[in-house]
């Protein structure tokens, strides 16, 4: 099987890792839907998480989703098994699993769906512990803008109470990160109120770096706007190109997390999913060079 899945839309050129993919094989993000490369016009926006090799890294690249669900490890014993959402059936260990070691897994069933330009992922988790869950995500490209859309039931005995947060590990055009920058976030309403050192300066209704950064750079904002539209938006000074991320559903929190080369904005989505019901959300990106 091969490692990747090519999507072309006109301008719009994306790379997909299969689902069990040795490239990745590791216990943090999604194993459906993991996009590290985005091209549009011939400008790449996708960046590796890291770049230093002497730097500690948990693998990710480009867009790639994480579900934040500890409850399952939580409650299992020492040595009993858990269902850890997007990766598999793994092991509690003495101390919960941290996302950037490796730790060994049953992976989830993950069928796939190519089309020329979309890829419908089913995933099916066995029931662990009272949990369970079917995952429908469909990952299509129209014009610049590219789309994932979620739907996720839940078929275990437990409730479901999580969020998936979508990691945008990005640049534009390879421009290193620095004052030229900045993010857009108009649904934020505490960017003036930045934790000192955090990186990141204000910069109108969002942010930018008053020097290139020396080490990770992180903030959290939790004062979200209770209305419509959620977007953020990338730009920079030296650059035509631009990214753009829209959201249907309102943001629980939202964080900035970056290095030299990448700037990672990264919008949570809360869920709650009794048995037997289902969520839905959808996130879309447009791009410009």
């Amino acid at each position: 099987m091969t490692d990747f899945i090519r999507l072309k839309k006109g301008d719009l050129e994306i790379q997909i890792l299969t689902p069990h993919s040795p490239i990745y094989n590791r216990t943090r993000f999604n194993h459906a839907g993991f996009i590290p490369s985005i091209q549009y016009k011939g400008v790449q926006f996708a960046e590796p998480e890291q770049r230093d090799p002497s730097r500690q890294t948990s693998g990710g690249a480009g867009l790639c989703s994480q579900f934040f669900f500890t409850e399952a490890e939580q409650q299992a014993k020492e040595g009993e098994a858990f269902l850890r959402m997007g990766i598999g059936v793994m092991t509690r260990e003495k101390e919960l699993i941290h996302f950037m070691r490796d730790a060994a897994f049953d992976p989830l069933q993950i069928l796939m769906d190519v089309g020329d330009d979309s890829v419908l992922f089913t995933t099916t988790s066995p029931e662990v512990n009272g949990y369970a869950y079917d995952e429908v995500r469909l990952v299509e490209l129209s014009g610049n803008s590219l789309r994932i859309s979620v739907s996720q039931t839940n078929r275990g005995k437990k409730p479901i109470s999580t969020t998936e947060y979508n990691h945008n590990f990005v640049s534009l055009g390879g421009l290193p990160i620095g004052p030229d920058y900045h993010l857009e976030l108009p649904y934020c309403r505490d960017v003036d109120r930045m934790k000192e050192g955090c990186g990141l300066v204000q910069d109108g209704q969002g942010v930018s770096w008053a020097k290139a950064p020396e080490r990770p750079f992180y903030c959290e904002f939790h004062d979200i706007a209770p209305s419509a539209p959620y977007a953020w938006k990338l730009t920079n000074k030296k650059s035509k190109a631009s990214m753009m991320e829209v959201i249907d559903f309102v943001p629980e929190h939202i964080t900035v997390w970056g290095v030299e080369h990448c700037a990672c904005a990264e919008v949570f989505a809360p869920f709650s999913v009794e048995p037997m019901q289902t969520a839905r959300w959808t996130r879309k990106w447009f791009f410009e060079a």
